[in-house]
């Protein structure tokens, strides 16, 4: 009787009839389940681009004014805090790390009306924030660390960008075996949040070189993987489409990961 009401939703009916029926419907399910698998295997990038101008928007409208209030306490610091991946090791990027990164220069280009090449106590000189926030890992991990660093606020105030420019992109030292670059793209309307900033302290000492040094992003609503470490510099565009596969950063490019990644 259990499979007459599943099948048709009373028992008045054949019993032959219902397990037929059943069966059938069990497997078209099943051969449209093999089916639904290999297609958005084989079609990922092509079916992330459709869904993601769909339910994006929505996403935006309904939490995109939502920013990062995080005020942890010191005790609440997290005693071991893990690292994803291993520094750079260009011939460039050891040079830097050898001389205490005096000689590295933070280059801000793109569309602005004033490029920027600052040194690392050209920044620290600037306005210094201090947050104490979580990170969340889309490994499945958390930590919670204090950072302090120059508002990203600041950087668009003195750039100053045009009309034009939608995003942001970050370039890094860190290549990957297949020689890409390693970098991030986040809104402009992301470089306002409050808790948005290029770290340059990590628990009240100099950036640690795994973490990041000489400067790394922070952007608290984010997952970590949008978080830019060995950052060299900083673009201002109306489109990411000519860097990478045009995805809007590395994880998003190699991965698949979501451009948005908002927590």
């Amino acid at each position: 009787d259990s499979i007459k009401l599943f099948t048709f939703g009373h028992t008045e009916v054949d019993f032959a009839l219902a397990i037929t029926v059943f069966l059938m419907i069990l497997i078209l399910i099943t051969i449209f389940n093999i089916w639904a698998s290999f297609f958005t295997l084989n079609n990922q990038v092509r079916l992330r681009s459709i869904l993601t101008k769909f339910y994006a928007p929505i996403v935006r409208l309904l939490f995109g004014w939502m920013g990062s209030r995080q005020h942890y306490k010191k005790s609440d610091i997290s005693p071991f805090f893990r690292v994803n991946g291993y520094p750079p090791t260009s011939e460039e990027y050891s040079q830097l790390k050898k001389n205490d990164f005096k000689d590295w220069t933070l280059k801000v280009f793109g569309q602005i009306d004033n490029p920027l090449e600052m040194s690392l106590k050209d920044i620290k000189d600037l306005r210094k924030k201090k947050q104490i926030t979580k990170h969340h890992c889309i490994q499945g991990w958390s930590a919670v660390a204090e950072w302090g660093g120059l508002p990203m606020s600041d950087i668009v105030k003195l750039c100053k960008p045009q009309k034009s420019v939608k995003y942001v992109l970050f370039h890094c030292y860190d290549i990957d075996d297949n020689n890409a670059a390693y970098y991030t793209g986040l809104r402009l309307s992301d470089m306002f949040d409050k808790q948005t900033i290029l770290a340059y302290e990590m628990n009240g000492e100099e950036l640690p070189i795994e973490h990041g040094a000489p400067i790394r992003l922070r952007c608290e609503h984010k997952w970590g993987y949008k978080m830019a470490k060995y950052i060299h510099s900083i673009e201002f565009t109306d489109s990411f489409a000519h860097v990478g596969q045009g995805r809007g950063g590395h994880r998003e490019d190699n991965v698949y990961f979501d451009w948005e990644a908002s927590i």
